[in-house]
C-alpha cells in the first residue's frame, strides 16, 4: 500500500487538497483530524500515476497555516 504521512508536533485538524495539474476532474479534498498521535495518514492506492500538488491547510492555536508540495505517484 502506498501512503504519505505528514507527522505534526501536537495534534491538528484541517483539510488537504490534492491538485492533479492537467485534469481538474481527478482533484480531490479531505477533511482531517489527527488526533492524539498528531500523524496524518493517506492512502495514495487509487491515485492516478503522476505528478500532482499538494495542499495542506491546517489551523492550530487560533493560527492558520497552508504547506504546498508536489509529489509523483508512481
Amino acid at each position: 500500500m502506498k501512503t504519505l504521512r505528514f507527522n505534526f508536533c501536537h495534534p491538528v485538524q484541517g483539510k488537504i487538497k490534492f491538485l492533479h495539474p492537467s485534469n481538474k476532474k481527478l482533484n480531490r479534498v479531505k477533511t482531517f483530524n489527527t488526533g492524539t498521535d498528531n500523524l496524518l495518514e493517506v492512502c495514495m492506492d487509487k491515485f492516478k500515476k503522476g505528478p500532482w500538488k499538494l495542499l495542506l491547510e491546517w489551523e492550530h492555536n487560533g493560527m492558520g497555516y497552508v504547506h504546498q508540495k508536489d509529489v509523483v505517484v508512481t
